[in-house]
This record gives structure tokens, C-alpha cells and sequence, in this order.
């Protein structure tokens, strides 16, 4: 880990008990982390400390609101470019990295490196923020993986937009070397046919997989803050501050 990675997450941990006084008993219940996100980064090489506390705040409050069915988070952050290897899955049990892969993102999100994202239909765009694993089917990708979007207006037309997780040819490392960047989906975060089927046997039927950006809100993207739940259960999450 970096040295300026190192200064972030430290910061990061520190903000619950600078903003401890104002805080409610609720509050400063669901900030706490376990397992913390400084062993899981010292597992993860390159991953940004600030997108693995947020996904840790996603992966506790789909916990509380019972979704969570199996003990795995999947990180993808799309602050890298698409030749390096930005998709992480862990196992929050064992806290252990299983996976360190590449991962596709829509072909109007941009080239190698993705800066535009959209919750709408036939954007072909990637979407951020929490999903959870629902069921697999074979499509005309192949075995696949729906995904249920958690976050209200940044991601919750996931399922009508047919994002999942397939495999791909243009999901390698090969496809790099031949081309410069990885090939680009219609949204779906794909990846290398090689362990598609494992990886998606790992994490169906209720894990969750979080989609990381630092858009201009970066600074406010540094708060663990938590979700509120709606009178329909809906979870409005940080990220949906961050990217509506």
C-alpha cells in the first residue's frame, strides 16, 4: 500500500471518532467495520482504501437489512483503467482475497478508462453502488449472474437493464495485449471466461458487489457515512449522494 493510501485509510478510520459527539447511539453502530478495511487492503494490491470502506459500509447495511446471504464482497473500481486488474472479491469470514481480476465496463462509459455512468435504459453504461447477487441462467453470454441494483436512482434499473455478470473474450489479458484496453459491454461488468463459472458459482444467491467511482464528490466520498431506509425499504446509500 502506498504511502498516500496509507494516509487516506488512517483518516478514513479516524473520521467516527472525530464526528463521535454528534453522532447518535445508532449512528456509531453502523459505522463500526468488521473485518477492518486495513487488513482486507494489505490483501488487495492497488485497491483505493476509500472505495473498500465504503463497500464495507454497503456490504453491513444490505447485512442489517437482511440480503446478505453469503459471506463475500466484490469490489470493482472504476477509477483504474481497464488494463489493470480492478475487481476484487474477498471472504469476509476468512478475510482473505479469493480473486484479483479484470473486469469489463460499458462501451459508453468510455474507452480504457471509464467516466460516464448511468442508471437509464439503453445507455450502455456502467452503473455504481451496491448490488446484491440474485440467481444465475444461461444467456447468450453464457452462464450468467443478475444482479439486483440497491441504490435508488443510481442503479435500481439494473435488472430491466439486463446487467449481470457473464464472461467474455474481450475480458482478458490477451485482449489487452492485442488491443490496449479490454473490449467494452452494454454495462455488464464481464470477465474472463476462464473462471466465469467459478467466480459466479462463488457469489450467486445473495453477495454483494459493489461499484466504485471517485466522481467530483470525492471529498464527500470520504465519509463512511451510512444509508437511510425509506418507508419501502429502499436503501439510499452514499453513493446515491455521490452519483445521482
Amino acid at each position: 500500500m502506498s504511502f498516500m493510501s496509507q494516509v487516506a485509510l488512517q483518516l478514513l478510520l479516524l473520521l467516527p471518532l472525530i464526528f463521535a459527539p454528534i453522532m447518535t447511539h445508532a449512528d456509531t453502530e453502523i459505522l463500526s467495520f468488521n473485518p477492518p478495511a486495513e487488513e482486507l487492503l494489505s490483501k488487495a494490491n492497488g485497491l483505493d482504501p476509500i472505495a473498500m470502506q465504503l463497500a464495507l459500509d454497503a456490504y453491513n447495511s444490505a447485512t442489517e437489512r437482511g440480503l446478505v446471504k453469503k459471506p463475500y464482497l466484490t469490489i470493482i473500481d472504476y477509477s483504474k483503467p481497464s488494463t489493470e486488474k480492478r475487481l476484487w472479491i474477498f471472504d469476509l469470514t476468512q478475510k482473505k482475497m479469493l480473486y484479483e481480476l479484470h473486469v469489463t465496463h460499458g462501451k459508453n462509459s468510455g474507452q480504457n478508462i471509464a467516466s460516464k455512468f448511468s442508471n437509464k435504459m439503453n445507455s450502455l453504461q456502467t452503473s455504481l453502488g451496491t448490488f446484491i447477487t440474485e440467481n444465475t441462467y444461461q444467456g447468450r453470454n453464457g452462464y450468467s449472474l443478475r444482479l439486483e441494483g440497491l441504490d435508488r436512482g443510481v442503479n435500481d434499473n439494473a435488472k430491466k437493464r439486463g446487467i449481470v455478470i457473464h464472461g467474455a473474450s474481450y475480458a482478458t489479458a490477451d485482449y489487452i495485449k492485442k488491443r490496449g484496453r479490454l473490449g467494452l459491454s452494454w454495462g455488464c461488468p464481464a470477465i474472463d471466461k476462464a473462471v466465469n463459472e467459478k467466480v459466479i458459482t462463488l457469489i450467486k444467491n445473495g453477495s454483494v458487489v459493489f461499484a466504485y467511482h471517485p466522481t467530483n464528490n470525492a471529498i464527500v466520498a470520504a465519509f463512511p457515512m451510512t444509508r437511510v431506509l425509506h418507508k419501502n425499504h429502499r436503501s439510499l446509500s452514499l453513493t446515491s449522494l455521490l452519483y445521482s
